[in-house]
């Protein structure tokens, strides 16, 4: 499969889980793990760190997965030009 360019939405759909586990959007969840490599935007980190403000243990492991070198994701940073937009 082909690389994946994740968004705010998109990536916490993939990563939530319903009470007993199972994935809340199993088809967010399954692009997830088929892609080649999960390309994940700092400035998109920075929304997801918010949105999981009240579940820093899952805020915890996305870092450590994004960080692993043996993981899908790469993380992006911004440039110059990124920084700008986002203004």
């Amino acid at each position: 499969m082909k690389p994946l360019v994740a968004d705010t939405g998109g990536l916490l759909r993939a990563l939530a889980q319903a009470p007993d586990g199972r994935p809340s959007w199993p088809d967010y969840q399954q692009s997830l793990v088929q892609a080649s490599a999960v390309i994940v935007p700092a400035l998109i980190l920075a929304e997801v760190d918010y949105f999981l403000r009240e579940r820093r243990p899952a805020m915890k492991r996305l870092v450590a997965d994004i960080l692993d070198p043996r993981s899908r994701y790469e993380l992006e940073l911004p440039t110059a030009a990124d920084l700008a937009r986002a203004i």
